[in-house]
């Protein structure tokens, strides 16, 4: 989470699947990101590309591992100049390459994150991934995922932030997410990648947590957008007052959903490697279904029901009653409000 986002935060603003990257940060280090991202917020332009890569990370990462034999990430990053000449460089001259190869087909501004370096200053993954989202967010209107992403945590969470903007998540909502070749990323071909990535790591018994969170927040939020959809208003606090009070969702969301049928057949290709990999997530994300997710009624919001006192839910999505159905199902405790069921997104 930013330092912007960090303020917001203390007023109460939570949003959904927002981490808090920089909460356990030492505070100085803080206003070091905080700095950093000004130089960002000088950056004026109307079409500004972010080109998501891996640098510590990605399928050249496991390539190494597999080609060395060595077991463990820890082991192959203890010999620094070694992980640094065939992990670390290798990524960041193909980042280069990528981004002017984009910059060639978009035009533009362009951010190649892979050019930014601060661990001379001790920054770590928390503090690189604060500033990126907050920079994504505010500035990117595209994002490009460079082949072999799927294996990146950086490159999946950052995707994660372009498609939760899509969805009226954030503040923004003009985004697109395009392959290096500039081609569109549909979100059930996404899911089928990083499902496909999270079987091939977990049978080289690796434990890809952070991809598992990726794919589970997917498939979660995607759930919650069509129950919006049937609903016809958006029932998660952070998509209030977006796209004319609507659902929340932007024509790019519902345009990389394809279909529900699409949606629907993604999600059966990797319900048994998400299943199998159950215990990386969160008990509390895995486990809550989209109703579950709406908290329980209370007189303050008109039909609008949300628990602050749940830190794991407190920005889950609240459920929208009609103000005469909220004093009805108060009257009538037992009785469950109907509603239409699921069709998918108009």
């Amino acid at each position: 989470m930013s330092v912007s986002r960090q303020i917001e935060m203390k007023k109460g603003k939570s949003r959904l699947f927002e981490d808090f990257r920089l909460e356990g940060c030492d505070p100085g280090r803080v206003r070091e990101v905080g700095v950093v991202e000004t130089a960002y917020d000088s950056i004026l332009a109307h079409d500004l590309t972010y080109v998501s890569t891996p640098i510590t990370s990605g399928a050249l990462l496991y390539k190494v591992l597999a080609d060395t034999g060595v077991k463990t990430l820890e082991e192959l990053r203890d010999d620094k100049a070694f992980f640094f000449e065939n992990v670390i460089k290798p990524n960041i001259e193909n980042a280069d390459k990528a981004a002017q190869r984009i910059l060639d087909l978009k035009g533009g501004a362009i951010i190649a994150p892979a050019a930014f370096e601060a661990k001379q200053l001790g920054w770590g993954q928390d503090e690189y991934m604060g500033m990126w989202f907050d920079v994504i967010e505010k500035k990117a209107t595209r994002i490009v995922l460079l082949d072999g992403w799927e294996y990146s945590n950086g490159a999946g969470e950052e995707y994660l932030q372009a498609i939760l903007m899509q969805a009226g998540r954030r503040d923004r909502d003009n985004i697109e997410v395009v392959d290096e070749r500039g081609d569109k990323i549909m979100m059930p071909q996404a899911v089928r990648l990083i499902g496909d990535a999270i079987e091939d790591l977990m049978n080289r018994n690796f434990e890809p947590k952070t991809s598992a969170i990726v794919l589970n927040r997917l498939l979660k939020l995607y759930d919650i957008t069509v129950w919006e959809s049937n609903k016809g208003q958006a029932a998660e606090p952070s998509a209030q007052g977006k796209t004319g009070g609507g659902t929340g969702t932007s024509i790019e969301y519902c345009q990389s959903a394809v279909s529900p049928e699409e949606m629907k057949h993604a999600h059966l290709d990797v319900l048994k490697v998400l299943d199998e990999a159950r215990k990386m997530i969160p008990h509390h994300e895995y486990n809550m279904t989209t109703f579950e997710m709406a908290p329980s009624l209370d007189d303050k919001n008109k039909g609008l029901v949300r628990s602050e006192e749940r830190e794991d839910l407190a920005g889950q999505p609240a459920k929208i009653l009609k103000p005469e159905e909220a004093q009805d199902k108060k009257k009538k405790p037992g009785k469950k409000n109907k509603g239409p069921k699921p069709k998918g997104l108009s």
